[in-house]
C-alpha cells in the first residue's frame, strides 16, 4: 500500500491501490455483495449472498470493522469528559502527542494505533485476553 500525501492514503488512493492490485493479480471480485449466511456442507462452504449462492473450499472473512464499530460500555463512562474514538476515526498520531492514552483491544487496528501513538504519547494498553505473538 503506497503512503498517502499525509500519513495514510486517502480513501481514493486506497481504492485505487486495491483496484490495481486486483487487476494485477486477476482476482475475481463481486462488489456490493452482502453475505446473509455461511454454512459448511461436506467440507465445502456455501455462501448465501444478495448476489446469489457461492461455493468454496476456503473462506476468508476480511470485512474489517468499520461497518460495525464496537465501543464497550463501562461503569461511570459518562464521567469521562475527554476524547473517546473508534480506530476508524483515527487519522494520525499527532493529535495525541504528549497526552495520556488508553488503548482498548488487541485487534490489528488497536495494535497499529498503539505502535504509532506510543511514540508520541504516554500509553497504556488493555485487552480482555492474553496476547500470543507468533515468530518466524
Amino acid at each position: 500500500m503506497p503512503r498517502g500525501a499525509i500519513e495514510y492514503p486517502s480513501e481514493n488512493e486506497f481504492i485505487s491501490s486495491m483496484e490495481k492490485y486486483q487487476e494485477q493479480h486477476h482476482f475475481p471480485n463481486k462488489r456490493n455483495t452482502e453475505v446473509n449466511a455461511v454454512t459448511k456442507q461436506d467440507n465445502i462452504f456455501k455462501i448465501d449472498t444478495n448476489s446469489g449462492v457461492f461455493y468454496s473450499n476456503t473462506l476468508v472473512s476480511a470485512t474489517g470493522t468499520a461497518n460495525s464499530q464496537f465501543i464497550p460500555k463501562y461503569q461511570s463512562l459518562e464521567l469521562f469528559k475527554e476524547i473517546s474514538i473508534h480506530s476508524v476515526q483515527y487519522k494520525n498520531a499527532n493529535e495525541f502527542a504528549n497526552k495520556k492514552i488508553l488503548v482498548v483491544g488487541c485487534g490489528n487496528s488497536g495494535t497499529q494505533f498503539l505502535a504509532e501513538v506510543s511514540k508520541l504519547a504516554n500509553t497504556q494498553w488493555v485487552t480482555l485476553d492474553e496476547l500470543y505473538f507468533f515468530t518466524r
